[in-house]
């Protein structure tokens, strides 16, 4: 749902292998053998997997279609539990407590999210006394927290109480708008 692709397996109390790198539009190549790499790590079979955890956005059509997809086949062919969170609760999971910033994540042309969960153009976002947090535009980051002021990847999933959310078969991706898909034009034959 952001700027970055991360995956880890983790059990109850700890997590077990972890990776997070810059997302490059090749998630479909990337996600499952990464998956298959992070299991092997954590010397875990896929059908010793007991429930799927995603991200379901809002954030980029593909990314989270690609996402969003390999859960549900995973979750299906394996026949185990999965849930959804919000990218907006995974970040406020992912903030330091004691720390004091302002959630933002990027929503694509020269626009961001912030943490009431509204749209704003980049240049309409007061800065000034601000330290911000999650999917930074690069316009900003100069005022963003340091990295210690952060849960890891996997660290922040350990802290989502999967009791507080609804098992889903099927896992809807939130989209930060509807992709512009533009229908071809209808052909006529004899």
């Amino acid at each position: 749902a952001t700027s970055t692709n991360s995956v880890t397996v983790f059990s109850e109390e700890k997590v077990l292998s972890e990776k997070t790198w810059k997302a490059e539009r090749n998630q479909a190549e990337t996600l499952l053998p990464t998956i298959r790499e992070m299991l092997e790590e954590a010397s875990i079979n896929w059908d010793e997997l007991t429930q799927i955890l995603i991200i379901n956005g809002p954030g980029s059509f593909t990314s989270l279609r690609v996402g969003v997809i390999t859960a549900n086949a995973l979750a299906y062919s394996l026949g185990i539990p999965q849930y959804a969170v919000s990218t907006f609760e995974y970040y406020k999971k992912r903030l330091v407590e004691s720390t004091e910033a302002t959630l933002i994540l990027a929503a694509g042309k020269h626009r961001a999210y912030l943490e009431d969960e509204q749209i704003y153009a980049i240049e309409d976002i007061d800065s000034e006394g601000r330290t911000f947090y999650g999917d930074i535009p690069e316009n900003l980051k100069e005022n963003s927290i340091s990295e210690e002021n952060l849960k890891g990847f996997g660290a922040t999933f350990l802290k989502v109480n999967f009791s507080e959310h609804e098992k889903q078969d099927q896992i809807e991706p939130l989209y930060i708008q509807p992709a512009q898909i533009t229908m071809s034009a209808k052909i006529t034959g004899n």
